[in-house]
């Protein structure tokens, strides 16, 4: 595409948008991501190409001022690409030239208009076309919304905030439907101690399982999920620990109370080690048909990375709401460690998009965590303060050791049942 057609475009905003984020990324190519701006926005096609580069280079978490950003692209091979040094010595210009917030946030409406308005343009001689082709008419429809919902991504402004009077109207409108219906405010657990303590699951929560090993963490993270799945909610469990056929049998185990015997040893599994009676494989095979019916997706990937995560969960999102996530669990998550990143720090940058990811999907994620022998969460300790609710699974019960919307440093008298994957109450016969 050249300069000389009629396309609307902003070559100075584009120009002084690019020049702002190699002079402050932290401020301005943090503010053009969380508006939206995308590389194809820009009419320049070097313009996408430097653009590009700075997002690489931020997800890296490297430099990208104006020099770093020609290194890169020298050595990748895409400087001339880029525009070359004419192009830089023109950004290098504008980037040197005083600049206000209120400049950029101007230039970059103009991108992404003049963007939305090209795409209007070309998808309009689309259709133009389809219709003299004597195409069918559904295919010109399909053409035109095809621009609209192109048009309305370029155009869409992200609303950062609510006003406190619209807030307060939604919490007033939540709390007459839960007196009127007698619901929960989040997604029940099953576990009566738990949901007594904070009403369920809510969605947006990030959940953290604490517990030694074989203390029956993944046990109690698949079983507060029974409900959700019971109600026809969707969830989704990767697991990095075990295979697929390993989860399904333990939730097997746990929603029908069957001895874990009985499903991984069945010829030995019986009276005086018999195999198992008609009786048996009959709740077996009930079992098993009723939870088939459940949409509950299970990932074992080998080597699963947090981008594999929220890639596969935001696809399933968009197939259909999804309202739990389990991932077993976050300390077997492998990755790429960034420059100067420790393990705990990487590992607290996993539990933060675990939580973003919990509030984008508006559904609850938990996660089980493997502890010291003093107790503490391994590896790294801001994963609980990224939490909103802290479970440890202790010898004499599971102790809530954070709850950000209810009471917390209680002891609940539940105890794993081994034999069938399920915490119940001491106290009861």
């Amino acid at each position: 595409m050249t300069e000389k057609d009629n396309l609307p475009k902003a070559l100075i905003p584009e120009d002084s948008i690019l020049a702002m984020m190699m002079r402050d990324a932290g401020t301005f190519l943090t503010r053009a991501k969380g508006d939206g701006l995308l590389p194809e926005m820009f009419y320049r096609p070097e313009n996408r190409t430097i653009y590009k580069t700075l997002l690489e280079r931020r997800d890296k978490g490297q430099d990208c001022d104006i020099r770093s950003v020609i290194y890169a692209l020298e050595k990748s091979k895409r400087y001339e690409a880029a525009g070359g040094d004419s192009r830089f010595d023109l950004l290098l210009s504008v980037a040197n030239a005083p600049v206000t917030p209120s400049q950029f946030a101007e230039h970059l409406s103009e991108v992404r208009d003049t963007y939305a308005r090209r795409k209007a343009a070309q998808r309009a001689s689309e259709a133009q076309e389809t219709a003299i082709s004597g195409q069918n008419a559904q295919e010109v429809v399909e053409t035109l919304k095809n621009a609209i919902e192109e048009i309305n991504l370029a155009t869409a402004r992200k609303l950062a905030f609510t006003t406190i009077a619209k807030a307060l109207n939604l919490a007033q409108l939540e709390m007459q439907d839960r007196l009127k219906n007698g619901d929960m405010p989040g997604i029940p657990t099953g576990i009566h101690e738990l949901d007594l303590i904070g009403g369920g699951m809510r969605p947006g929560e990030f959940w953290v399982i604490g517990g030694k090993t074989s203390a029956g963490k993944s046990a109690l993270s698949y079983q507060i999920l029974n409900p959700c799945l019971d109600a026809g909610g969707k969830v989704l469990i990767f697991t990095l620990e075990m295979s697929v056929s390993e989860v399904a049998t333990r939730l097997l185990s746990c929603r029908g109370k069957i001895p874990m015997k009985a499903l991984t040893n069945p010829q030995n599994a019986g009276k005086d080690g018999a195999g198992l009676n008609k009786g048996q494989l009959i709740k077996i095979k009930q079992s098993a048909d009723n939870l088939r019916e459940k949409q509950l997706l299970i990932s074992d990937e080998p080597g699963m990375s947090m981008d594999y995560i929220i890639a596969q969960s935001e696809a399933e999102a968009e197939l259909g709401n999804v309202d739990a996530i389990v991932v077993d669990y976050v300390q077997l998550i492998q990755g790429t460690r960034l420059h100067g990143e420790n393990r705990e720090q990487e590992l607290s940058r996993y539990s933060k998009e675990l939580k973003q990811l919990a509030k984008k999907l508006k559904c609850v994620v938990i996660s089980p965590v493997q502890l010291n022998d003093d107790g503490r969460i391994r590896e790294s300790r801001s994963i609980s303060f990224d939490a909103d609710v802290v479970l440890f699974i202790a010898d004499n019960g599971v102790r809530v050791d954070k709850w950000r919307n209810a009471q917390r440093d209680q002891l609940l008298p539940l105890e794993l049942k081994g034999s069938i994957q399920r915490f119940e109450n001491t106290n009861q016969p």
